[in-house]
């Protein structure tokens, strides 16, 4: 996959994932104790695989997804 097609592919799930999610940018940069901007970078970068990994956690959805490596979307939650 080429590179701006891979960014494209990321960028576009981000935000369908924010938007699927119920929460705004704040909420969930505040969820994942980052900056806000880590969330807004997303069209020009791709997060640290810290950052996507919280990310993932607090919108339930897969890594791979989000990277454009399944068509999967969500994962399973921890059972509690």
């Amino acid at each position: 996959m080429k590179e701006s097609k891979t960014i494209d592919v990321y960028h576009k799930r981000v935000r369908k994932a924010i938007a699927e999610s119920g929460l705004n940018n704040k909420q969930i940069a505040e969820l994942m104790n980052c900056e806000r901007k880590i969330l807004s970078n997303t069209r020009t970068c791709m997060m640290s695989s810290y950052n996507l990994a919280r990310f993932c956690a607090v919108t339930h959805v897969s890594a791979d997804y989000i990277l454009g490596l399944s068509d999967e979307q969500r994962i399973i939650p921890p059972a509690v």
